[in-house]
């Protein structure tokens, strides 16, 4: 069973704070893939950000106890290949 957050969509702009330390810190979820759920319970979901660049986004993860969105990667090729070794 899949659970939408409407109002997490919806917000019409990026979600959280930049940071300077922990870049990006937020998230635009119309330039954004989220990979995991937002609902109750919800680990610390993966996210392609494509404000980066359209044909190959960074990687981004929420960081619950930082409590920002933080760059893993800075491309999905990047990603891919640490997922290869």
């Amino acid at each position: 069973m899949l659970f939408e957050s409407e109002g997490w969509f919806s917000s019409g702009g990026p979600v959280g704070e930049p940071d300077e330390q922990f870049r990006p810190g937020d998230i635009d979820p119309a330039s954004a893939v989220l990979i995991g759920d937002v609902g109750v319970g919800w680990d610390e979901p993966f996210a392609l950000d494509f404000r980066t660049s359209l044909p190959n986004p960074s990687v981004i993860q929420f960081h619950f106890s930082r409590s920002r969105w933080i760059q893993i990667a800075p491309t999905i090729e990047s990603f891919v290949e640490v997922l290869q070794m």
